[in-house]
């Protein structure tokens, strides 16, 4: 039951990035976890399984143990700019990506490959002509990557390719979209919804949000007409919900979050629209259909609301 949280204290009232921001990291059991401080911001934490703790922020990629100390055994990677996330391998060597042209002191560009020990992962290095901004790792080892690029491991792939778990092309995966991908949310069957600005994946129409079968061919059963998708949840019962700047799903009315059905069609019994001033992060939905919600707003839909709020299974504010 525990649990690791990352809090963000502006001392300075200057929201400028990394200038008078600290991060302290916490635990649900204060007496197995020191708490740390940090001079910037954290982006994420990954808890690994054997204990131990990544984490990371703007220029580096660190280790701590279960108590909250560095852990010395793991060098730390120095990037030249943003690491965006991460992935763990199941040898344990970790994946990195986003905008950064050298790490641990060498070069590559926008997706590296670090040892268990923080070192960079010479064998690995299928470098990019422009930004990655997701990964999934699948369960054979290869690697989907999405965003920007329009190369990667020195072949011509449209803003979605997969590499072999080595770093070089698979040429198995031909599957490209007409503008970036940078969603990628794999399905417990196999498949994987993706997203972000493309109207068209591999010449199928399906605007924004598409679905990949697990050999990366388009999945022509689903379809669907979005203006704007940030992140895609498929869950257990069939439930798909799509978040972020959208205004509109197949020329309805829906503004920044909607539930669609199995084949990509609106369902209209999640009927919510947010303000403009509402932005929503991340959802997770409760096995009650109930779906809690958060991010940046200090109301949602005119009901005052502090960063976190629960919907109804259809949309409405929960104010029990």
């Amino acid at each position: 039951d525990e649990w690791l949280m990352s809090t963000w204290y502006d001392d300075a009232d200057n929201d400028t990035y990394g200038n008078s921001l600290s991060w302290s990291l916490a635990c649900s059991i204060p007496e197995y976890f020191s708490g740390m401080w940090i001079n910037d911001y954290v982006f994420d934490v990954h808890y690994l399984s054997w204990g131990k703790i990544l984490l990371w922020w703007n220029f580096w990629v660190m280790r701590i143990t279960s108590t909250g100390a560095i852990d010395t055994t793991f060098s730390g990677a120095w990037v030249d700019y943003f690491v965006n996330t991460l992935a763990v391998q199941a040898d344990g060597k970790i994946v990195v990506w986003w905008s950064f042209s050298t790490i641990g002191g060498v070069s590559r560009n926008f997706l590296a490959r670090l040892t268990n020990t923080g070192a960079v992962d010479t064998t690995f290095n299928p470098g990019a002509d422009n930004p990655v901004n997701n990964v999934i790792i699948q369960s054979d080892g290869k690697i989907i990557v999405g965003w920007w690029f329009t190369n990667i491991a020195w072949t011509a792939r449209q803003f979605l390719a997969r590499l072999n778990s080595d770093g070089t092309i698979d040429t198995t995966f031909t599957t490209t979209a007409d503008d970036s991908v940078s969603v990628l949310e794999p399905q417990s069957n196999g498949t994987i919804f993706v997203g972000w600005w493309f109207t068209q994946i591999w010449g199928f129409t399906s605007a924004w949000v598409a679905l990949l079968n697990a050999d990366g061919s388009v999945n022509t059963w689903f379809s669907t007409s979005v203006n704007g998708v940030e992140a895609i949840v498929k869950h257990t019962n069939g439930n798909i919900y799509i978040w972020w700047t959208f205004t509109s799903v197949w020329w309805t009315s829906r503004r920044k979050i909607a539930r669609l059905t199995s084949t990509g069609a609106l369902d209209t019994s999640f009927n919510r629209n947010a303000m403009n001033r509402d932005w929503i992060y991340d959802l997770y939905e409760q096995p009650d259909g109930k779906v809690i919600v958060w991010w940046y707003f200090t109301s949602l839909w005119w009901v005052p609301r502090n960063s976190m709020a629960r919907l109804t299974s259809t949309g409405a504010i929960d104010t029990g």
